[in-house]
C-alpha cells in the first residue's frame, strides 16, 4: 500500500510527484511503477505527495537509482572429474553461477576450449561432456 490515511479510505486519496527528470511514475493498482530510458544510469530524488479530499497533505522524497546491468557471478567451480573413454555426464549450469538482474532462463551459454572431449549445450541449461573412444586423460 503506497498511502494510507486514518480519516479516508486509500482510493480517495490522490498521489503526485515532482522532480522526476528521467524516470517515468506511473500510479498502477496501489504500486508505484518506475520505469527509466535504456541509456539512462544515475540518481534522482522525486517528492511524492499525498493529499485526501480536505485538503491535507504530506510529502517525502523518494531517492532513486538506477544502475547498470551487474554480470553473473561463478558461484561454484565445477569440481574436476575423471571421465572413461566413451562415456559421458551432465552437468548442472544453473547451479554454477548467479545473476542479480536476470532469471536463470534468460542466461545465454557457450562451450569452448575443448579438444578432445565433446560439449554441447542442452535448451535446459546443461552441458553434456563425452569422451570419444580414444580418449586417453583427465
Amino acid at each position: 500500500m503506497l498511502l494510507n490515511d486514518a480519516e479516508q479510505t486509500p482510493d480517495q486519496l490522490n498521489l503526485t510527484w515532482t522532480d522526476a527528470e528521467h524516470l517515468s511514475l506511473e500510479e498502477r493498482g496501489g504500486r508505484l511503477v518506475l520505469s527509466a530510458p535504456l541509456d539512462w544510469i544515475g540518481t534522482e530524488e522525486i517528492t511524492w505527495q499525498a493529499s485526501d479530499p480536505s485538503g491535507l497533505s504530506a510529502q517525502t522524497p523518494l531517492t532513486v537509482s538506477v544502475v547498470p546491468s551487474l554480470p553473473p557471478s561463478l558461484q561454484e567451480t565445477p569440481h574436476r572429474r575423471g571421465i572413461a573413454p566413451g562415456t559421458h555426464f551432465i552437468l548442472a549450469l544453473d547451479s554454477l553461477v548467479m545473476d542479480p538482474d536476470d532469471e536463470a532462463g534468460n542466461l545465454r551459454w557457450q562451450v569452448s576450449g575443448q579438444q578432445q572431449l565433446s560439449a554441447n549445450l542442452s535448451g535446459n541449461r546443461a552441458v553434456r561432456i563425452e569422451a570419444p573412444g580414444s580418449f586417453a586423460g583427465l
